[in-house]
């Protein structure tokens, strides 16, 4: 499993394929590969991402792209001035490679439940975090 940060290129677009209804949007990642992100129709997931927006993708060992579920940000959007506390700037770095990893993590077991066939939609979350949970405990995270 490989994971990738890409931009969206495009905003998402719903489509009818052989397949049936798909939702996809093209992004470019940061090697500067373009891919394309298919969900199912009308997926809310990744209809809330627009044009610009970074994106987490995971490609799996046959080279299917698949959507980490996170919330959209816009590279042209500055971060809010942070605040300054008693943490030392190591600690502060540490603190938040761990949440964006974590973060990453979450993004994945979602990513995951929402693949399990024939799960229903108002279960993909609790099941992504019994997987997350499990994961934590199971590796000492």
């Amino acid at each position: 499993m490989q994971l990738l940060t890409a931009t969206l290129t495009e905003n998402p677009k719903a489509i009818t394929t052989k397949y049936g209804e798909k939702c996809v949007a093209d992004a470019l990642t940061e090697t500067g590969e373009t891919v394309a992100v298919w969900r199912p129709a009308n997926d809310p997931i990744l209809m809330k991402f627009r044009q610009g927006d970074r994106v987490s993708l995971a490609r799996d060992s046959k080279g299917k792209i698949s959507l980490i579920d996170n919330a959209p940000t816009t590279s042209t959007i500055a971060p809010a001035p942070t605040q300054t506390t008693g943490i030392n700037p190591d600690t502060k770095r540490a603190i938040a490679a761990y949440v964006e990893e974590q973060t990453k993590l979450l993004g994945f077991c979602l990513s995951q439940a929402s693949t399990i066939q024939g799960i229903q939609p108002e279960d993909v979350r609790a099941t992504a975090t019994t997987l997350y949970i499990q994961t934590i405990k199971h590796f000492g995270l």
